[in-house]
């Protein structure tokens, strides 16, 4: 007997979930955790295409309780990896060194300050608005530059001392002011 439940997505939104998902399992071969039918789990696709079905390994499967929003159960999956994946392995970012952050008001970036907490680089955060820029300066964990007043160039060469950035997380993928 295969551990394969087949799960459908849900989404609040009524859309394909795409590669990561929360999946609700509407067919099982298998009781594990109390049994996963009727129950949501989290599921990362193999392969790189939408999908409102799937077959997963129960094995894989991370049960998310039904209370729990997608966009939580997505986001305790993939951005505390990406964020530590990012920093410390692919950027190599290390003690005194700093990183600028577009979507600096992003789960995602918050989570970068709080690695920065502990690794000990400082941040740049970008963002869009005064409110944001109030909200992710009140922690007081890095730099914020809000582009609706403020010059990216002239902010981080004021903040660097003239040295600027060595790296910078693009999480906007278009314009940031």
């Amino acid at each position: 007997m295969s551990a394969r439940p087949i799960a459908t997505t849900r989404s609040a939104a009524g859309m394909p979930t795409a590669r990561l998902a929360v999946w609700w399992v509407i067919a099982s071969e298998i009781v594990i955790f109390g049994g996963l039918l009727g129950s949501y789990i989290m599921h990362r696709l193999a392969h790189g295409a939408w999908a409102e079905h799937t077959v997963v390994d129960a094995r894989r499967a991370l049960p998310v309780p039904a209370s729990l929003p997608d966009e939580q159960a997505c986001m305790s999956f993939v951005n505390p990896l990406t964020a530590l994946v990012l920093v410390r392995h692919v950027l190599g970012v290390r003690r005194g060194d700093w990183l600028l952050q577009s979507a600096g008001g992003s789960a995602l970036a918050g989570m970068v300050r709080r690695l920065a907490a502990i690794d000990g680089f400082r941040t740049i955060d970008v963002v869009r608005r005064p409110a944001t820029a109030e909200r992710v300066g009140a922690d007081g964990s890095g730099a914020v530059i809000d582009t609706s007043t403020q010059d990216i160039a002239e902010r981080v060469h004021a903040l660097t001392e003239g040295r600027g950035v060595p790296f910078a997380l693009d999480c906007v993928g278009g314009a940031t002011g």
